[in-house]
């Protein structure tokens, strides 16, 4: 496997937004800032384009392409899929979700390190304590299986899926990847950078 090509970058914004009262929390203002966008400043050193996956109109004010899932409601597993069948199996995707607002330009990177350096399918984040397969690159050679694992094998938590496949972890700072998924969060999360202002 070469691990050397390019790669493209595709930002996760499907889900409902239960716990945000529906509002697609992708535009949720951090510290002035659009989560969604401080997700593209981190990835767009790194990637060819970048692609909103699952996005719904509210998205499309940031003028990016938006694919639409390939099967709606299956998650994060469906968003990978959707991304490695839009690139047509012949590019590897850097794939992060619109609520990690703190991951930055250098983890991305090092990330991209690991997966260049090695033969591995996907490379992903841990912050030392649990996997983040949210925050990872993946090869295009997989989609074949990741589909059949999805659609017929009906498997669609990230951590048994990458089990299947030869994945690194690559370890991450833990704040860069708290992601917001309650207004609770983010207020958390505005605290954090009122204390920690570089965060």
């Amino acid at each position: 496997m070469n691990n050397s090509g390019k790669i493209y970058g595709g930002i996760l914004c499907g889900g409902k937004s239960r716990r945000m009262n529906g509002f697609p929390k992708g535009n949720l203002v951090i510290a002035g800032i659009p989560m969604i966008e401080r997700v593209r400043q981190a990835m767009k050193k790194w990637v060819q384009e970048i692609v909103l996956a699952g996005a719904s109109e509210a998205y499309s004010h940031y003028g990016l392409p938006m694919i639409k899932d390939v099967v709606p409601g299956l998650g994060p597993a469906g968003g990978i899929l959707s991304l490695l069948k839009h690139y047509n199996s012949s590019q590897a995707v850097l794939v992060c979700p619109c609520d990690v607002p703190l991951i930055s330009s250098e983890s991305l990177g090092k990330l991209i390190k690991f997966w260049q350096s090695g033969n591995y399918d996907i490379v992903v984040a841990t912050d030392g304590h649990r996997t983040v397969p949210v925050v990872g690159i993946y090869s295009p050679l997989i989609v074949n299986k990741w589909e059949k694992l999805v659609l017929k094998d009906n498997k669609n938590k990230l951590h048994e899926l990458i089990e299947h496949f030869q994945c690194r972890t690559v370890a991450l700072p833990q704040k860069e990847l708290f992601n917001v998924n309650s207004e609770a969060d983010a207020q958390r999360l505005i605290e954090l950078l009122k204390t920690e202002p570089n965060a």
